[in-house]
């Protein structure tokens, strides 16, 4: 009787127990597959951004010589139809002088950002930024192309 109950016991248990550890092991493979997904994504959705702001960038930049209104006038068809991008403007010596924020006027560059630029510009940068006076507690992304020495487009 007893080795009947222990078989019984057996052939109840380990079916049980490896049932339980291949069901362990599908879910842990299929959580490592999302995550897996999802970091692709995520990385594929920031290389877009990207490089759709180096091309806004760009296209500033090529702007620079016109005034501060036909600039912002013919770039505010780009800022619309481009995602996520806040402003688009330029820099000299440290200030933004033209800025769909700014408009015309001319604001230091640290008194939005609470950052300093550096001294001559690279070709091109980018910074994140934790915060803008204009949108405290959002991180903030700043693309930059260099015009000339001491002008860059920034988006």
């Amino acid at each position: 009787m007893k080795v009947r109950k222990l078989f019984l016991m057996l052939f109840i248990a380990v079916p049980l127990i490896v049932m339980i550890l291949v069901g362990l092991l599908a879910g842990i493979f299929q959580l490592k597959r999302d995550i897996a997904v999802s970091a692709n994504t995520l990385l594929r959705f920031s290389a877009d951004i990207s490089a759709a702001s180096w091309q806004v960038a760009g296209k500033a930049a090529r702007l620079a010589e016109s005034s501060c209104t036909d600039t912002l006038k013919e770039l505010s068809r780009t800022r619309a139809f481009t995602p996520y991008v806040r402003d688009i403007g330029f820099l000299e010596n440290g200030d933004i002088t033209c800025s769909f924020v700014t408009g015309t006027e001319r604001y230091h560059f640290s008194r939005l950002a609470g950052l300093s630029l550096p001294a001559s510009y690279p070709e091109r940068w980018l910074r994140s930024i934790g915060s803008m006076a204009e949108g405290p507690d959002r991180l903030v992304v700043v693309y930059v192309k260099k015009v000339a020495a001491d002008k860059a487009a920034f988006v």
